[in-house]
């Protein structure tokens, strides 16, 4: 079995197998934007493996499947890694795999990621509204002016 690198319709394809989650709402995002490279073992629909690598982090991709082997396979065609992420599931049998192959420890890390319970108050401001899909141009061609930084990504620029 080897991987393949999608292109876009690829990528969409793989978001919606994906699905949301708060886990998965970055590398969603990424997809649906052409903000990351993407490879897979088997079709994006149904891949038995996948990682979503940022243009803007390749140092952290995502990794998505349980299989191990398949995943360090798809490591393998990725430059620029240092760490993925994964479920806790699959971290121990892929962290074992990888001290394996490389003969070096391979620490884990657990992420937490916070998620609201109900939604968010609204700000009684007449200045002051939701940001929806239509605002994307206006986020995009404000970034420099504003010195936002790279807002796509959720960080500051280098």
């Amino acid at each position: 079995m080897t991987g393949t690198e999608l292109d876009q319709a690829g990528r969409n394809a793989l978001a919606g197998a994906i699905g949301e989650t708060p886990e998965t709402v970055i590398p969603v995002h990424l997809l649906r934007r052409g903000l990351c490279r993407a490879v897979v073992d088997g079709p994006p629909e149904r891949p038995r493996a996948a990682i979503v690598q940022a243009h803007a982090l390749p140092a952290e991709p995502t990794g998505f499947g349980d299989d191990p082997a398949s995943l360090w396979r798809l490591l393998g065609m990725l430059d620029g890694w240092e760490y993925l992420n994964v479920s806790l599931d699959a971290g121990q049998p892929l962290a074992a795999l990888a001290e394996t192959k490389t003969g070096r420890p391979n620490p884990r890390y657990e992420e937490i990621y916070f998620t609201l319970d109900r939604p968010a108050p609204v700000a009684p401001h007449p200045a002051v509204r939701r940001l929806t899909a239509a605002d994307i141009p206006m986020m995009e061609a404000a970034t420099a002016a504003l010195g936002m930084g790279d807002w796509r990504y959720g960080h500051a620029a280098a």
